[in-house]
């Protein structure tokens, strides 16, 4: 029975937690200035996150790309735009990261003009200091265009509080792994629950 338990401990005391993704959907629109990703789950402190974006959906604007549909190349109407999500200052070498919704019309010769939406740079590092993507839409404004909304699906993969348990070795949770743990399992050995 002692060897068991002491096995038990030894287990449950250096056990691992575990890493779980979780998937959100955001709306987005030019009213979007910010997206604080700790509205939508608790962040732990001293963990990061892996943010990744990776669905558009119901995306509508008010950019016209008939032109680029229709092959009349006029200038600049046809290189497309792109909404960036910028992550706040954050004391690491994190810094600067960013995703975009991009939109962009490509000639393929023969076979005419293809235009698509698509996420670049998707992936970014999070933390509960570091919780905010700001908008910046500076280049989707340049093109003319004034209008955009829709959902960003994203998956976000990390540690989070209902996956944490609470330290198995701190039988009195009093946040200290000390002998007096050990006095209160033998008590339960000896006395019970």
């Amino acid at each position: 029975m002692r060897v068991f338990t002491t096995l038990l401990l030894l287990g449950l005391g250096f056990s691992q937690i575990p890493i779980s993704s979780k998937y959100i959907t955001i709306p987005i629109n030019q009213s979007t200035s910010q997206i604080d990703f700790s509205d939508y789950f608790s962040l732990l402190d001293d963990e990061l996150y892996i943010l990744t974006p990776f669905y558009l959906e119901n995306f509508i604007t008010d950019c016209e790309e008939e032109e680029c549909l229709e092959g009349e190349w006029e200038g600049n109407n046809c290189e497309g735009w792109d909404l960036e999500f910028k992550t706040s200052y954050y004391n690491t070498n994190l810094l600067n990261q960013d995703f975009q919704v991009d939109y962009d019309c490509e000639d393929w010769d023969d076979n005419g003009v293809y235009c698509k939406y698509f996420l670049e740079d998707p992936e970014i590092i999070i933390h509960s200091e570091n919780s905010i993507v700001n908008g910046d839409y500076s280049d989707f404004y340049e093109q003319g265009c004034t209008i955009f909304s829709g959902n960003i699906y994203f998956k976000v993969s990390g540690v989070f509080e209902e996956d944490v348990i609470p330290n198995p070795g701190d039988a009195n949770s009093d946040g200290i792994i000390d002998v007096l743990d050990i006095v209160a399992m033998v008590n339960v050995i000896l006395h019970g629950a």
